[in-house]
């Protein structure tokens, strides 16, 4: 799911959508960020707990982690299986990110290349490797990427 996010919140045309607005606030102090939220969830019609949850659940929003090499699932399938702490003693300065797309394998990772872009991967027993991951999408409109309203 993440990488999806990713690629929609990048795609031109999508510079003005209550996404970019939820990533703007998330990057500010927390005073900031909390305003800006309740504004939103106002113009939107949308719970203010929702944008805090979109806001704190998408890893690239914050700084700190932005810029780790390796970052590790710490979403709930990967933390029960227990393939987290697996995945963390073999990258022990990895960052945390909630959700790579791998809930059904477990230890689900996001690695950086040498060109900057971020893949995702599967840590198993001794490499990591890159399964299929299937992708559906039953909605007609995105929430997150239709226009947002105004401010």
């Amino acid at each position: 799911m993440s990488s999806n996010i990713r690629s929609l919140s990048h795609r031109a045309g999508l510079e003005d959508n209550l996404f970019s607005a939820i990533a703007k606030a998330a990057q500010t102090d927390p005073v900031s960020r909390k305003l800006m939220l309740e504004q939103l969830a106002e113009a939107s019609r949308l719970s203010l707990t929702v944008l805090r949850g979109t806001a704190s659940f998408y890893d690239f929003l914050d700084s700190n982690i932005r810029e780790k090499q390796t970052r590790i699932c710490h979403g709930t399938a990967c933390l029960v299986s227990g393939s987290t702490a697996g995945a963390m003693r073999k990258h022990p300065d990895a960052g945390k990110v909630m959700c790579c797309g791998y809930c059904y394998q477990g230890a689900g990772m996001l690695q950086r290349d040498a060109d900057g872009e971020l893949h995702t991967g599967h840590q198993g027993e001794q490499a990591i490797s890159q399964p299929p991951m299937p992708v559906r999408d039953l909605s007609s409109a995105g929430i997150l990427t239709r226009p947002s309203p105004s401010v």
